[in-house]
C-alpha cells in the first residue's frame, strides 16, 4: 500500500528555499524535449493555477472532453494542498509540441512511486514523437531519484485488469513485476525498475533553468509521520486523498 509521506521537498531535493519550479531541455537519439519540474510545497496561487491548467488540458485517445484520468480541479487543489504528491512533471517534443505527458512523483515508505502518468492526444495535431514522452518523463523522474534521493529504486502500479498493454511497455522501459496488491476490489501490479547509470546515457541535459540559483545539496532529514493513505482509481497509477 502507497502511503505517502507529508514532507517538504526542499529537504530532499537539490533546490534553494523558495525555488519551486525547474525547467530545461533533455536531448535525446530522437530529438529534444523540453520539461518543467514543480517541487511541493506550492503556495503561490499563480504556480498553483499553472499546475491546474496544464493538467486540465490533458486528453486521453478517445476521451476529447475529459481531462486525464478524469481528474478534476479542486481534487488537483487538494493534491497541492496537502502535499501528498512531492513532485509534478511536465515534458513535450521541440518537435511536436503537443504531443506532451504529465506525471508525479510520491514518496512513501515502500518506496518512490512515479503516478498520474499520462500522453496527451491532440485531435487537432495528432503527430506523436518516435520516442513517447512519457519514456523521457519517466527517465527524467528517475534521474531525480537516482541523483538527489540516492535511491536506485522506482516504482510504479498499473490495474491487473485491462492493463496488459501497460506492463508490456513498462516491461521494455526496464519495470518488473515484483508483487500484486488490491485495495477497494481492484487487483494493481506493483512494478519495479533498478536505476542506473547505464540506461540513463541517452538523456542527456542540455540546458537547465531555475527561477533562483541551486543551492548546495541538503541532507536528508528525518520522515515526518505519514499522511492518509491512498485512494486507488482505475488508471495505471495511485492518487491520493485526505
Amino acid at each position: 500500500m502507497l502511503t505517502s509521506i507529508y514532507m517538504d521537498s526542499q529537504k530532499y531535493f537539490t533546490i534553494k528555499r523558495g525555488q519551486k519550479k525547474r525547467t530545461g531541455v533533455l536531448s535525446t537519439r530522437n530529438g529534444s524535449f523540453v520539461y518543467s519540474l514543480y517541487f511541493l510545497p506550492i503556495r503561490d496561487n499563480d504556480v498553483i493555477n499553472e499546475i491546474a491548467d496544464k493538467l486540465m488540458a490533458r486528453r486521453e485517445k478517445g476521451k476529447p472532453d475529459v481531462p486525464c484520468l478524469n481528474t478534476s480541479r479542486p481534487e488537483i487543489i487538494e493534491q497541492i494542498t496537502n502535499m501528498n504528491i512531492h513532485v509534478y512533471g511536465f515534458v513535450h517534443s521541440t518537435r511536436f509540441p503537443n504531443d506532451h505527458a504529465s506525471g508525479a512523483l510520491q514518496i512513501g515508505y515502500d518506496g518512490v512511486y512515479i503516478t498520474d502518468l499520462c500522453r496527451h492526444y491532440d485531435v487537432v495535431d495528432p503527430r506523436k514523437s518516435k520516442m513517447s514522452p512519457i519514456k523521457v518523463l519517466m527517465t527524467l523522474f528517475e534521474q531525480l531519484v537516482l541523483d538527489e534521493l540516492h535511491n536506485n529504486k522506482v516504482r510504479l502500479m498499473v490495474v491487473k485488469n485491462g492493463g496488459q498493454r501497460l506492463l508490456e511497455i513498462y516491461g521494455k522501459y526496464g519495470y518488473r513485476q515484483i508483487n500484486e496488491e488490491v485495495d477497494d476490489g481492484v487487483t494493481y501490479v506493483v512494478m519495479e525498475k533498478t536505476v542506473t547509470r547505464a540506461n540513463q546515457e541517452y538523456l542527456t541535459k542540455t540546458s537547465t533553468k531555475t527561477r533562483t540559483k541551486t543551492s548546495t545539496r541538503t541532507k536528508t532529514s528525518t520522515r515526518t509521520k505519514t499522511s492518509s493513505k491512498t485512494k486507488v482509481y482505475k488508471t495505471q497509477t495511485r492518487r491520493t486523498k485526505k
